[in-house]
């Protein structure tokens, strides 16, 4: 089979393993330059229901654009069938028998054609992860799994493996390890796949402009970097680890303007109903009067400053988590400087 569309970077290939796994299927799949290609070996019965089940079985992130099948003789090589021909993925049956079904490593050379998928919002069990004292991911930042979290703009190059993504300079944990070779967690091939233990880490860097005359840098007396009252921003400075998100959480309460340096790039930020904070973004950003997107905690916090329809709800809840423009509620939004 190939299957062609947004099916590398969603845990496509491991929705494919656990199908072909459940139905005692031998074979495997493989990213390659265009998509996945499958290989299944078995019964025709069960092959069929294999091909039948699958596009009910993609992940949530998945876009099958096109599936197409071929069927070869005994003993023939799939891979070479298919790219030898230009034949785009196809079911293969082979006689050639495989004793189980394997996610195989993707092979290098080719023109890359296959479509990336879009980074996409903190997932609901991740989110959990993040909010639970007991987990080990607690407040770590970059927590993500095969439904959720960074892709396109970690992509160096396709197939989609972990080598060919900034993730490739971090490597696994025996934690991280063990989830990403485990066919039923859901981080089973999740190549962004990281823990506080190895993966990146938050840092906040102070720079010598401070956003009031008696503000003073954010670290208390048990960072490296603890500063004396009366001390004076001069060069920047940066955090240890764990006071980076105290710290900026403190400079945005203060009234300062911090540079949140994500997957994709700079957001500038600052608080919202400080229209002093405002004015001096606006003044940065050449911005007068253009409004300036607000990030809020949920929809809840969302409806009580806009007028939501049904579509606007949808499109705020959806994996893109988009920017959506939105009518003020009357007298709701009065705090907003923006």
């Amino acid at each position: 089979m190939r299957v062609d569309g947004v099916v590398q970077g969603v845990g496509f290939r491991p929705s494919v393993y656990v199908l072909a796994d459940e139905l005692g299927l031998a074979g495997f799949v493989l990213n390659d330059a265009r998509g996945v290609l499958i290989e299944i070996e078995g019964a025709a019965t069960v092959v069929e229901r294999f091909v039948e089940e699958l596009p009910q079985r993609a992940p949530p992130l998945a876009r099958i654009d096109g599936v197409t099948l071929t069927e070869l003789e005994p003993g023939a090589d799939p891979v070479a069938a298919i790219s030898g021909n230009g034949a785009t993925t196809e079911e293969l049956i082979v006689a050639a028998p495989l004793a189980r079904f394997e996610i195989r490593a993707s092979p290098a050379g080719e023109r890359a054609d296959a479509l990336v998928a879009p980074d996409t919002a903190t997932c609901e069990d991740c989110l959990r992860e993040l909010l639970d004292p007991a987990d080990r991911r607690y407040r770590y930042p970059f927590v993500n799994c095969t439904n959720c979290g960074p892709r396109f703009t970690i992509v160096q190059g396709v197939p989609y493996d972990r080598s060919r993504t900034t993730m490739a300079h971090f490597s696994m944990c025996a934690a991280c390890q063990a989830e990403y070779d485990d066919p039923y967690d859901r981080r089973f091939h999740a190549q962004p796949n990281a823990c506080p233990e190895c993966g990146p880490r938050a840092e906040l860097i102070l720079l010598p402009e401070a956003p009031s005359a008696d503000w003073r840098p954010p670290f208390g007396r048990s960072s490296a970097l603890s500063t004396q009252a009366g001390d004076v921003l001069g060069e920047e400075q940066r955090s240890a680890p764990g006071d980076a998100l105290a710290g900026a959480a403190e400079l945005l309460r203060a009234g300062a303007i911090v540079a949140v340096k994500g997957i994709g790039g700079y957001h500038l930020a600052c608080r919202a109903d400080d229209e002093r904070a405002v004015d001096r973004l606006r003044a940065r950003k050449h911005r007068e009067h253009k409004p300036f997107a607000v990030l809020v905690a949920d929809l809840d916090a969302a409806r009580a400053l806009v007028e939501l329809s049904p579509a606007e709800d949808e499109l705020l809840a959806s994996p893109a988590h988009p920017i959506v423009l939105a009518a003020r509620r009357p007298g709701a939004a009065g705090s907003l400087a923006t």
